[in-house]
């Protein structure tokens, strides 16, 4: 997953681009596309992750509906304002920053040698450490 999001840091402005030079800028079809494209994805990763639950026997688990609640409430505090940002009319994806350790991961494994094995993440550090 952490090498899916460094890969789309790499070309975070392709959409972006190309919506621009076919509509021109129009803010509220952008903003629209934002909350259609944002919401799909959410949409359908919620349809996929209920399907799981009651294959698993786990949706009807008061438990399961309590971890549930914290996850929306997650998704909302974490990807709520970067959706916000990405509507505003100003937007512009080349102006918001990638994280520090996905510039570090993309300058080491520039250097990286080819047929070794790629290192992993430490997730559970906070800096999420780049380890080459």
């Amino acid at each position: 997953w952490l090498m899916h999001l460094t890969e789309e840091s790499e070309h975070k402005t392709v959409a972006f681009d190309v919506y621009m030079s076919i509509y021109g800028g129009n803010y509220f079809r952008r903003a629209l596309g934002v909350l259609h494209g944002s919401l799909g994805v959410l949409g359908l990763s919620v349809i996929g992750l209920f399907s799981a639950l009651k294959n698993d026997g786990l949706l009807m688990r008061f438990s399961t509906w309590w971890d549930l609640t914290v996850l929306f409430g997650q998704v909302v505090w974490n990807i709520g304002p970067f959706l916000l940002h990405a509507m505003l009319p100003w937007h512009n994806p080349r102006n918001f920053p990638d994280s520090q350790w996905v510039t570090e991961w993309l300058e080491g494994y520039k250097k990286h040698e080819r047929g070794k094995e790629i290192p992993l993440l430490d997730t559970d550090h906070p800096d999420i450490p780049v380890p080459f």
